[in-house]
């Protein structure tokens, strides 16, 4: 191993750096020459947009100081990108682009950190240099708040994410019952075809708080009269009735429920995916139109988590950081065992910490690991789903870490990359 570079990609979270934190102080142990870190993902790759992480020779890199606040700030320090790398027939000229740029740097490894679309394009670069016969070892880690990736265990991101989701809606409610009126309130949670996050909300639940009434996932078909039905029902036995809904439920007919009311064309992303957003504001709306009057209604009010549910590190899980820290460490010793196309995954056994291993990237890349594949013999309404997930989820929210808080404004550290 001499040269590596590792790039981000996709949302960000909360321990994303932590992987690359990882990386970088295993790159030091195992005797790299210097550690470049590409700018915005594959792109900054492509045009040879890259900054130095470490150089051995020079004694140059992070200190361990900045390496400890780098583990506690959110976002992508790097920069990341939704860039997805066409198959090499569409545009080999990236591909090109990219080998000659790592040519130039003297690079021999290749570490990418994020999730669906990023185990796809470690898969592609792994294709591409066994079939040019290029020296290049490919290792990408795991990184998504969705947790959607398939033969991991769970994906670092997804533990803070959680926490937050858990520890803000048990907050909300307490806020919610503090009123003796009838109320309806709507959290939108993100989560596009998979519930994972939505289902976190199940956390807030404990002795002295009821957690959220109604759930609406991805995983189910969104049916407008049974949601009447269901708030009917919790308001016939109390004042105020919390909905969890994922961002991305649809209709019986495959419709964003977020679109529903939408004219024209969708706003598309770079991935071809609908961008989602609205849809507690969405069904705000609709049940003021259904039921407010007759139900008399007080309140009905839409909260949207948005981008704050991935970038809260203020609250991250302990054992969230480690995870992605030891993710990161792990891409490393694969890549000096030899190994190539190959991703980081987290294997648990039942009550246990799992231990990172690796598998092949193309198991991974572009397949989406729902609610329903884990559990595809329960109700995601039933008690036993609820019991098998608290038993799965709660493990990956425990632990804090120590945030470092600047003197002069009590705020959390963080680390910038300077411009470049």
């Amino acid at each position: 191993m001499k040269n590596i570079v590792v790039g981000q990609s996709g949302g960000p979270t909360a321990v994303i750096n932590a992987s690359l934190a990882g990386v970088i102080e295993a790159a030091k142990a195992k005797g790299a020459e210097k550690v470049f870190g590409m700018l915005n993902g594959i792109d900054g790759l492509i045009h040879g947009k890259l900054t130095l992480l470490y150089d051995r020779a020079a004694d140059k890199g992070l200190t361990a100081d900045e390496i400890k606040i780098l583990k506690q700030t959110p976002a992508a320090y790097l920069g990341s990108t939704r860039h997805k790398m066409k198959n090499v027939e569409e545009a080999e000229a990236e591909y090109k682009k990219i080998f000659a740029n790592l040519e130039k740097n003297k690079i021999d490894t290749l570490i990418l950190i994020g999730g669906n679309d990023t185990a796809d394009t470690t898969n592609s670069m792994y294709n591409y240099a066994v079939k040019t016969g290029g020296e290049l070892t490919v290792i990408g880690v795991p990184k998504t708040i969705d947790n959607d990736l398939a033969v991991t265990d769970h994906a670092p991101g997804f533990g803070s994410a959680a926490k937050y989701v858990a520890t803000t809606v048990r907050e909300l409610i307490r806020d919610a019952y503090s009123f003796e009126r009838k109320s309806v309130f709507i959290i939108e949670i993100m989560g596009r075809n998979a519930g994972w996050l939505t289902a976190a909300a199940l956390l807030a639940e404990d002795d002295d708080n009821p957690g959220p009434d109604i759930f609406l996932y991805p995983e189910k078909h969104f049916n407008e009269d049974k949601f009447f039905a269901d708030i009917k029902n919790v308001l016939s036995k109390k004042n105020t009735v919390v909905i969890a809904a994922s961002e991305g439920i649809k209709d019986v007919n495959e419709i964003e429920v977020c679109n529903l009311h939408a004219k024209g064309d969708k706003n598309i992303d770079d991935h071809g995916h609908t961008k989602l957003s609205g849809v507690a504001n969405y069904l705000k709306l609709r049940v003021e139109q259904q039921l407010k009057k007759d139900l008399d209604l007080k309140n009905v009010s839409a909260i949207e988590f948005s981008y704050i549910q991935r970038s809260a590190a203020h609250i991250a899980s302990g054992r969230d950081v480690d995870d992605a820290y030891l993710a990161g460490w792990h891409a490393v010793e694969a890549a000096a065992a030899g190994e190539s196309g190959k991703m980081v995954i987290l294997d648990r056994e039942p009550g246990k910490k799992g231990e990172p291993k690796t598998c092949k990237a193309a198991l991974i890349a572009n397949v989406e690991h729902r609610l329903t594949d884990k559990w595809p013999d329960l109700d995601l309404s039933s008690k036993e789903f609820r019991d098998a997930f608290v038993k799965y989820a709660k493990p990956l929210i425990k632990g804090e870490i120590h945030i470092e808080t600047d003197e002069k404004t009590g705020l959390p550290k963080h680390l910038v990359l300077p411009k470049q």
